[in-house]
């Protein structure tokens, strides 16, 4: 008869706490075994170890988050209720997958953004180049009567003017 191979965590136990600073003891089975202190810590630094250690029961999910923990098709909205439920490490990795997904939006957003700069210095570009009397480098006859109102210039000779 051949029995199930079980996974030994003992040496990543071992390394979390050398890693932590705290004192190895038992490796623990249950949430409850290790302490609060403990708990917190590996919930934070090593949700992959917690949940395999304490080996959280799909039993205490909500019925929806469970299904789809079964299926394996999370929602974003289902981190809150796995991490409560000792999934931590599920929760752990759809964080990891939203991260991505904003770090990918905001590539795509910072792409479009470079694009469309480069196609706004090209058209600025292609003004500068254009000779002093080219047609599209004069002011338009609006903006000619508005600088002279401005400068008070009045298209009189000065003579009459001053007189």
């Amino acid at each position: 008869m051949n029995f199930p191979s079980t996974i030994n965590y003992d040496q990543a136990y071992v390394d979390f706490c050398n890693r932590n600073g705290l004192t190895v003891g038992v490796t623990p089975k249950s949430a409850k075994d290790m302490g609060l202190q403990m708990e917190l810590i590996m919930r934070e630094e090593d949700p992959y170890l917690f949940q395999n250690l304490t080996n959280p029961d799909p039993n205490n999910l909500p019925a929806d988050v469970k299904i789809r923990h079964q299926k394996q098709q999370y929602w974003t909205s289902d981190v809150e209720a796995l991490e409560r439920a000792g999934f931590t490490a599920a929760a752990e990795h759809i964080k990891s997958e939203i991260a991505q997904s904003r770090q990918q939006l905001l590539d795509k957003k910072i792409a479009e953004s470079q694009k469309q700069q480069q196609i706004e210095q090209a058209k600025i570009k292609a003004w500068q180049d254009l000779p002093l009397g080219h047609p599209e480098k004069q002011p338009s006859p609006e903006s000619v009567q508005r600088t002279r109102a401005m400068w008070g210039i009045t298209g009189a000779p000065s003579w009459e003017l001053n007189g």
